[in-house]
């Protein structure tokens, strides 16, 4: 795992030397996550070139190839240029790492909202309850005085 986070380091380095044009592209909290677990105590210095010549962790080619795949690809030869760079790496880490892509990451601010959401519906639905028993109080409060004329 350790290897896996050196990676996530070197994608980190990677997607800033690429620029906007395609970090843009990129889901936001797929980036957070790179840096989440990007190793602290791993400074990759790496150049454009080093990624253009493969001169990068294995691991680091096929998180490369994955994006290039998902959001950066404009033509059938560029997928499929890196899907043959994606065949020749470990079938069970390939897995591993498409399944990062295919959940969902959710950043710290998300989880925020998230969580801030789901306590105003649970706050908001306390008081449609109480507001309920309170007019079925009201309604037998209602019938009883009706009763007695």
């Amino acid at each position: 795992m350790k290897e896996l986070n050196k990676s996530y380091k070197e994608i980190c380095v990677i997607l800033n030397l690429l620029g906007e044009e395609f970090t843009k592209k990129v889901p936001s909290s797929m980036i957070s996550f790179f840096k989440r677990k990007a190793a602290s105590d791993y400074e990759p210095n790496i150049t454009l070139e080093d990624v253009y010549s493969q001169n990068v962790l294995p691991d680091t080619m096929a998180i490369i190839s994955i994006l290039y795949i998902k959001y950066w690809a404009e033509t059938e030869a560029e997928t499929e240029k890196y899907m043959t760079i994606l065949r020749e790496y470990d079938e069970e880490k390939r897995q591993a790492l498409y399944n990062i892509f295919d959940k969902p990451q959710k950043t710290v601010p998300e989880t925020i909202e998230e969580n801030t959401v789901n306590k105003e519906l649970a706050e908001h639905t306390k008081r449609n309850i109480l507001a309920q028993k309170i007019i079925e109080i009201l309604d037998k409060v209602k019938n009883l005085f009706s009763k007695k004329k």
